[in-house]
């Protein structure tokens, strides 16, 4: 499919930080080896640890290529060399932000470009509303073409910070000009856990308080179970069972829809027969795909039946897939916002989370290498609620 992608300057906030380094520079580069990224595109590191020259920026981003192993090394010394540009920002103030404008005004005429800029927040938290502002009073929110800027999670610390950080965004950005990444969309009843030691695959595992760094009576969370409900005649009485944790038996990211089993089923009478339900599981990480287990007659005279499974894996079909800046990245040039969360969104999000920031309940400890507290399972309302466990 033809890219609708702009040229314009990418800037990134934060440029010889980890995100660049393992993510977002790797991410460009595979869109400009796809030719998805417009030619003509610019990238303008921004940082205050370092003092670097262009060139030496391009030897950074060289190494951090090497890293994330694109060995071509001749092609990628060229694109490095054609693209990088770095401007040391000592602080965040208008002085430093006026002649990053200027800057990037610079390169726009050098390369014939029309003035459309990204301005990429990769920086801590903490950093967000001095760059934001900084940004504004500079005039760096409007330019030529189009500015578009990109938040990176967390979007606050709970509602009150969230509504703070929006409205400062909004006092120097339109929505439309704002892309936030989070990327595992989606988050009364709660059951907050902490890991123990254990075991997985026949190694020990040490507890979170045995972990190096951890105070001895630490109170931190490992892990989460929800049960949510949706207040409207769609969804009315469907369950939604969020979990996520650390130390776990394994690591997959998954969305496990179970069917619900119809008022009357026709076999049911027959030889005390009992139908599992059906279930579709779209897997995230690892090994993207999806899997549906539905039941079938087993051959023979009796009447029986047999769970069974129809699966599909992306990369056994496709080879590996990207890890997903690319796709935002090309998103972001192109002006889609259908991937990334809105200010309204972050504010709900967080009056769901803040009640239980505000008032924690109990911890329920668990085995490192297991599938968490007991109390999780206990969220579960049905006997056919069996793929939690899985």
């Amino acid at each position: 499919m033809p890219t609708t992608a702009e040229p314009c300057v990418f800037v990134i906030f934060g440029a010889t930080g980890d995100l660049m380094r393992r993510k977002l520079l790797p991410a460009l580069y595979q869109l400009a080896e796809s030719k998805l990224l417009p030619p003509h595109c610019r990238i303008l590191g921004v940082a205050r640890d370092q003092v670097l020259t262009d060139a030496e920026f391009r030897k950074w981003g060289q190494a951090a290529l090497a890293e994330a192993e694109y060995n071509a090394a001749e092609d990628v010394v060229n694109w490095c060399n054609r693209n990088l540009y770095y401007q040391p920002a000592g602080a965040t103030t208008l002085t430093v932000y006026q002649a990053l404008g200027e800057r990037i005004a610079a390169l726009e005429a050098e390369n014939g470009l029309p003035g459309n800029r990204v301005l990429y927040l990769a920086l801590p938290p903490g950093a967000f509303p001095g760059t934001i502002g900084a940004l504004g009073l500079a005039g760096l929110n409007h330019s030529p073409g189009w500015t578009r800027l990109v938040i990176e999670k967390p979007f606050g610390r709970d509602l009150a910070t969230a509504q703070e950080l929006n409205a400062l965004v909004h006092q120097n950005f339109d929505e439309a000009q704002v892309y936030r990444i989070d990327h595992y969309l989606g988050k009364e009843t709660v059951r907050v856990g902490q890991y123990a030691a254990g075991a997985a695959n026949g190694t020990s595992l040490p507890g979170y308080l045995q972990e190096s760094g951890v105070a001895a009576d630490s109170q931190v969370e490992t892990f989460i179970a929800m049960r949510l409900a949706i207040e409207n005649w769609r969804w009315q009485g469907v369950p939604f069972y969020l979990r996520t944790g650390k130390r776990l038996a394994r690591r997959v990211t998954q969305i496990v829809i179970e069917f619900r089993s119809p008022p009357v089923a026709l076999f049911r009478s027959m030889n005390g027969c009992s139908p599992c339900t059906n279930v579709l599981t779209i897997t995230l990480q690892p090994d993207e795909g999806f899997e549906l287990s539905f039941e079938v007659k087993t051959p023979g005279e009796q009447f029986n039946l047999q769970t069974e499974r129809m699966k599909f894996v992306y990369p056994s079909a496709f080879g590996a897939l990207s890890a997903g800046y690319d796709t935002l990245l090309l998103d972001v040039i192109e002006g889609d916002q259908t991937l990334f969360v809105h200010a309204e969104e972050t504010e709900a999000s967080w009056r769901l989370y803040t009640p239980l920031l505000d008032e924690r309940p109990s911890l329920h400890s668990y085995s490192a290498g297991s599938w968490g507290p007991q109390a999780a399972l206990d969220l579960i309302e049905t006997a056919n609620d069996s793929w939690i466990t899985r």
